[in-house]
């Protein structure tokens, strides 16, 4: 059987859909869902804030509920269905890389704290650490970037640079970035959750 998709809602606006309107469309949806015998499971949206906005009304509109009956519920329950928000992972990828451009990013790990800089990436990019990678200019210096570009954000966030940064950073070095650059590209990954928290 041949995977498909089907169309089932389609919303006019003037502008970006505001997000208690589009917390009722979901309801609705996932409503007409039931109805015609299929279960929905999921909802897919990206990271902008109307989508993001309307995900949280709705979870805490189930967590009130739960609450009341002495339950813990992290879906979406609508119907008395159990329905898991998903944020798109390729895009929480590149909002992750477009913080990292405007901020460091600063974790503990067996009670020393590190930091992970975009400027690791451009050190490790102009010494010539990535020249096996399929990383370019416009993947590294943000004048010469599309920030809309997921691809562009994976090249740079991957074990691969990862791999690269931690083999090149030598403790002493004039410009040591050791620790702090230590495993940039996981780094972003595995800070995922922190570094989007706003969003969630």
């Amino acid at each position: 059987m041949k995977p498909w998709k089907q169309a089932l809602s389609y919303n006019f606006v003037t502008s970006s859909i505001k997000k208690d309107r589009l917390a009722v469309t979901l309801k609705e949806v996932a409503r007409w869902i039931s109805a015609i015998g299929l279960t929905p499971l999921a909802t897919m949206c990206d990271i902008g804030s109307s989508n993001a906005g309307a995900i949280h009304e709705l979870l805490d509109q189930t967590r009130k509920e739960a609450i009341k009956r002495g339950e813990d519920n992290r879906a979406i329950v609508i119907g008395g269905i159990d329905i898991i928000p998903l944020f798109d992972a390729p895009h929480k990828l590149k909002c992750a890389r477009n913080n990292l451009l405007e901020k460091n990013a600063t974790f503990k790990l067996n009670g020393t704290t590190f930091k992970a800089s975009w400027s690791h990436i451009e050190t490790a990019f102009r010494e010539r650490w990535l020249v096996e990678t399929k990383v370019t200019v416009e993947d590294v210096y943000e004048n010469k970037m599309k920030k809309m570009n997921v691809t562009s954000a994976a090249k740079v966030c991957s074990k691969s640079v990862s791999q690269l940064i931690k083999a090149h950073a030598i403790p002493g070095r004039p410009y040591n970035i050791y620790w702090d650059a230590w495993s940039s590209g996981i780094i972003i990954m595995s800070l995922l959750p922190s570094l989007l928290a706003k969003y969630m």
